[in-house]
């Protein structure tokens, strides 16, 4: 596993919870923790619904907007007098990143899944019994099909 991958996704996401909290702040103060649980949810579906509109033309720069968007909100939050309680935001961020890494440790002694011996033989998962081929004659309604004797890498077709 690449650790130093991980190491900025969790800084990325308390960035992001950073950022978010004034917005959560503003958005719910009745919450006991005055919306730092939700910043963070928050904070990415702000980020991806931009995206996702924009990411029509272009999903680069849909993150980027979205991204752009949070930041400018944010900032006429702070601009406004809104702040970050850093008590709220540590214990927030304790908790994700405790969460987070022991996702990640789960995920690190895990063993991927490996396909079975039945998958192994062909990449749709089909035996080569299952997959002979079609009676040489189709069926048509009210007809009966005909004995096919054809074979395909020495298994014969079924019978109908």
């Amino acid at each position: 596993m690449e650790y130093g991958l991980v190491a900025l996704w969790l800084v990325t996401y308390l960035a992001l919870l950073y950022v978010s909290m004034p917005i959560a702040r503003a958005l719910v103060p009745s919450l006991a923790d005055r919306g730092a649980g939700i910043a963070l949810p928050l904070g990415l579906a702000l980020v991806w619904t931009v995206a996702y509109f924009v990411g029509r033309f272009s999903i680069t720069a849909g993150l980027w907007l979205g991204i752009a968007v949070l930041a400018v909100a944010a900032g006429v939050l702070w601009y406004r007098g809104a702040t970050v309680d850093n008590r709220q935001f540590a214990e927030t961020a304790a908790v994700f990143s405790l969460a987070f890494l022991f996702m990640i440790a789960i995920r690190a002694t895990t063993r991927p899944p490996t396909p079975g011996p039945a998958r192994s033989s062909s990449i749709w998962g089909c035996s080569s019994r299952c997959c002979a081929g079609a009676p040489s004659r189709p069926r048509t309604r009210g007809s009966r099909a005909r004995q096919s004797s054809t074979t395909t890498a020495g298994i014969s077709s079924p019978r109908f």
